[in-house]
């Protein structure tokens, strides 16, 4: 709650800020807690009234406060934070800090050599914009990287799966690889290396089907795509990330082919979680063939029955973004445990 213009600062609301600083840059609990180390602690109100209440917090625990803030602001924007440090002897204010307090006959008061940057409601302010933007990342202080990939150079037709696992050390790590915006991202392509007619316009169509949607980016709750083409796009089990995981698949996210001659084409991922520390994902790709075949049938046949597989070599890569800058928080592994061949 902010704090009016004239009143007294308390240990109270000194503690609440602290505490709320400390739930989303240190441990923290559920979807709070980046599991950085914090340098602020707690006060002790005053017991001792000839002792003058600016002893009762020093400058040195409102810069340790303002640092923790510091590492969450650049943390999530990428610039430094927008409030100056406190010195020695500082009066803070609701609105404001200066060096002194100077009153006149009405019992009026202005801040001498005021700081309008360090108020009080300022740090309220801060720590409430970065509760709300807590899975917030900035570019600048990410990491991403390719942990693991899966190909198949030869034919196919049918289905195909891939699967790997993602593992953390603890179930902590797990929560401060989420909350502080980590992503397992995934993505497709299939090489056009032939002209390998008549599969040339299956493996085009597979193509599409694979890059289209861009890359798929599983967070601590919802799965997304980067492309601009959502023809096809469904999540089928509705919004899905981290936090909404069961013991049981769940398809977070599908791309069917365009009605047509390859219209019963898709593929799809689905993810569970196998325990607290380690997560499963399934790609798994459907070839079925066009429906318009009368004379064979069979997925990968035209009419006139000829054999139509996917020629084009495929390969997909699993990633993942995590925290590294001023919040650094550990890659989580990653194994294949199925692979297309």
């Amino acid at each position: 709650m902010a704090v009016n213009s004239g009143d007294t600062i308390t240990a109270a609301q000194f503690n609440g800020l602290q505490s709320r600083v400390n739930q989303l840059l240190g441990v923290g609990s559920g979807d709070f807690g980046y599991g950085q180390s914090v340098s602020s602690s707690q006060v002790l109100s005053l017991t001792d009234p000839d002792i003058p209440d600016g002893d009762s917090v020093t400058a040195a625990q409102f810069n340790n406060i303002r640092s923790d803030l510091r590492t969450a602001f650049i943390h999530q924007n990428g610039t430094e934070i927008p409030i100056n440090s406190f010195s020695a002897g500082d009066i803070i204010g609701a609105d404001a800090s200066g060096t002194d307090i100077e009153f006149d006959t009405n019992e009026s008061f202005i801040i001498l050599n005021e700081d309008a940057s360090k108020g009080f409601n300022d740090l309220l302010d801060t720590i409430s914009d970065l509760e709300v933007n807590r899975f917030q990342i900035h570019p600048s202080q990410e990491q991403v990287q390719v942990r693991a990939a899966d190909e198949r150079t030869s034919d196919w037709n049918g289905t195909i799966v891939s699967a790997f696992t993602v593992s953390f050390t603890t179930a902590n790590d797990r929560r401060f690889f989420f909350n502080s915006g980590g992503q397992i991202r995934i993505s497709g392509t299939n090489d056009l290396n032939t002209s390998d007619a008549p599969s040339q316009e299956r493996d085009e169509g597979w193509n599409n089907l694979l890059e289209n949607p861009g890359e798929i980016h599983f967070d601590y709750n919802s799965t997304t795509i980067t492309g601009q083409n959502t023809s096809g796009v469904s999540f089928p089990d509705g919004v899905v990330g981290n936090d909404n995981l069961t013991g049981t698949y769940q398809v977070i996210f599908r791309k069917d082919a365009n009605s047509g001659t390859y219209g019963d084409s898709y593929w799809e991922i689905q993810a569970r979680e196998d325990s607290a520390t380690q997560l499963r994902f399934r790609i798994e790709l459907v070839d079925a063939g066009p429906e318009s075949d009368d004379d064979a049938g069979d997925p990968g046949s035209i009419p006139g029955g000829i054999v139509e597989p996917v020629t084009a070599d495929l390969e997909f890569e699993y990633a993942a973004r995590r925290a590294n800058g001023e919040v650094v928080v550990a890659f989580p592994a990653f194994s294949i445990v199925n692979t297309f061949e």
